[in-house]
């Protein structure tokens, strides 16, 4: 079993729609949750910004920013990281796996404002994995604490 493996009982689920708002009050009320349960600010913040950037993927690519399409959230806390599961009813990934995790090179001038979120996603999580599974995209992940300087 892997640390980000899901059969264990969720300590928070969601169940929403796809749509301007809804992924924002998500993360607003993971936040709390998180706070509450003695995560590091370092986690909750590592937590924040991972989910922010894999649930705007899945609105804006998955789902083509069409609004009203389910997503499925899971976050297991097992005290000093959290397993994180998402599923979509989007299209697949390209080739039917995860983008690369290297950064993209950066010119001298003019910085790409997108192409760097895969990436961060591989640098700030351990176990990640994805699978397409009866038209579903199945996410996991763990997120560690990490060493607070």
């Amino acid at each position: 079993m892997t640390r980000s493996d899901t059969t264990l009982d969720p300590t928070w689920t969601y169940d929403f729609l796809s749509g301007p708002t809804a992924a924002r009050e998500v993360l607003d009320d993971l936040a709390a949750r998180s706070s509450a349960a003695n995560h590091s600010s370092g986690l909750q913040t590592d937590l924040q910004i991972v989910l922010a950037e894999v649930l705007n993927n899945v609105v804006e690519h998955a789902y083509g920013e069409i609004p009203g399409k389910p997503i499925q959230l899971a976050v297991t806390d097992r005290r000093d990281s959290v397993a994180v599961h998402v599923c979509d009813h989007g299209v697949s990934m390209p080739n039917g796996t995860l983008p690369g995790a290297s950064f993209p090179a950066l010119p001298a001038v003019d910085l790409p404002e997108g192409g760097f979120g895969w990436a961060m996603v591989h640098a700030m999580t351990s176990d990640l994995t994805y699978q397409r599974i009866d038209g579903q995209n199945h996410l996991t992940f763990c997120i560690e604490e990490g060493d607070e300087t």
